[in-house]
């Protein structure tokens, strides 16, 4: 199984920025795109699919009140 991993520059983060939102939206369109591309690849991706659209829905509930 191969991990991926995100670099996040904590230091650089700001809570009031806008941009933030707008990745979150970004977040979600690319889980689909990468959830889709991994399944043509042959992966079934259900339980990553699962835990990937758990973490989006998150950062999109909390990226709200930012």
């Amino acid at each position: 199984m191969t991990a991926h991993y995100a670099k996040v520059d904590i230091d650089n983060a700001a809570p009031d920025r806008p941009a933030f939102a707008v990745e979150c939206v970004m977040l979600s369109r690319d889980l689909s795109r990468y959830v889709e591309l991994q399944r043509t690849l042959g992966f079934t991706f259900r339980i990553q699919h699962t835990l990937l659209r758990s973490f989006v829905t998150f950062a999109e509930r909390h990226a709200i009140g930012a």
